[in-house]
């Protein structure tokens, strides 16, 4: 959780922290020092940003998720809870009983201990459903991070060969194709260097994931271990009214892990006539050998959608 609540400039809990649309956050004084005239890149994903009154409020909003994971991991907002509800003399919303009652949280019932009980298990089975979904997202995106990486990994092999190639054929053409070979092997390496990059990147996003996966276990845990029922509860409340900016910036990494996204060169040679590229030529194709889930791949492309263009991934 300490790396997932930390500030991705200045790597310390963030201050004012704040979300850009590639769904990664920043102190905002952080953001401020990293515009340079109107433009700031995002040091996780290279996405760029252009705010044409070089305002960081035109590219980011203020970070839900980690102000609730700092108090989730500090307590802070809960401790008090069980002492300091205060209790009223009414009719129990649900068994219509006159009693010792206290408020829920959620929705503001009045309601007896025995049918807290009831209430607060409803509540936790809500909730445990929203566990389940974030692990999930959270589970295939970690898979689309490893299985592209394994993928680009299988490619820069075959780059290194295409390369080979490349250069044996130059060595055949003499020294009047020197010129074309250089465009080529710049093509290739551009491609390596590119690849790399995405690696780079991709892993970077991987953590990241594993950071939320962290995250959410340690919610699940103090959830499911909190005994007092209007803890619980209001620990309900903060993480329902969480979870939707916290799907969100799952969802917003899976879409960067597109394997739709994939281009893979492939080199093709033969001895060229008078007019034809001499040493071949080099083009993109999607890459068909992505082994993740289906359902991984279908929530990427769903997500892609939701999420900002990047550069890199």
């Amino acid at each position: 959780m300490d790396a997932l609540i930390q500030c991705h400039a200045c790597h310390q809990s963030a201050t004012d922290p704040c979300e850009l649309t590639c769904k990664h956050t920043y102190c905002s004084k952080c953001l401020n020092e990293k515009l340079v005239g109107n433009k700031l890149t995002c040091l996780v994903c290279n996405t760029e940003y252009i705010t044409p009154n070089s305002s960081i409020k035109e590219i980011s909003t203020p970070d839900k998720l980690t102000p609730y994971l700092l108090g989730v991991q500090s307590y802070e907002p809960y401790a008090n809870i069980a002492g300091a509800t205060p209790s009223i003399q009414a009719q129990c919303f649900e068994c219509k009983l006159q009693g010792d009652l206290r408020t829920c949280f959620h929705c503001n019932k009045a309601l007896c201990s025995a049918c807290r009980t009831k209430h607060y298990q409803i509540q936790k089975k809500e909730v445990e459903e929203s566990y389940r979904d974030l692990d999930t997202k959270i589970s295939r995106a970690v898979e689309l991070a490893i299985t592209l990486n394994n993928s680009r990994e299988t490619r820069l092999k075959t780059y290194a060969i295409m390369k080979e190639k490349i250069q044996h054929n130059v060595q055949v053409l003499k020294k009047y194709i020197d010129d074309e070979a250089e465009r080529l092997q710049k093509q290739v390496d551009n491609r390596v260097a590119l690849e790399e990059e995405k690696i780079r990147v991709a892993k970077q996003e991987e953590a990241h994931l594993k950071n939320h996966k962290s995250a959410l276990d340690t919610v699940i845990d103090k959830s499911k271990h909190e005994s007092d029922h209007m803890t619980a509860s209001k620990m309900f409340i903060d993480y329902v009214q969480v979870a939707p900016n916290w799907k969100s910036k799952i969802e917003s990494q899976a879409g960067r892990l597109n394997p739709e996204k994939e281009l893979e060169l492939h080199y093709h040679f033969e001895m060229p006539k008078k007019d034809d590229a001499i040493l071949g030529t080099i083009k993109d194709t999607k890459s068909t050998d992505i082994q993740a889930s289906s359902e991984a791949k279908k929530m990427a492309k769903q997500a892609d959608n939701k999420s900002s263009t990047c550069i890199i991934v």
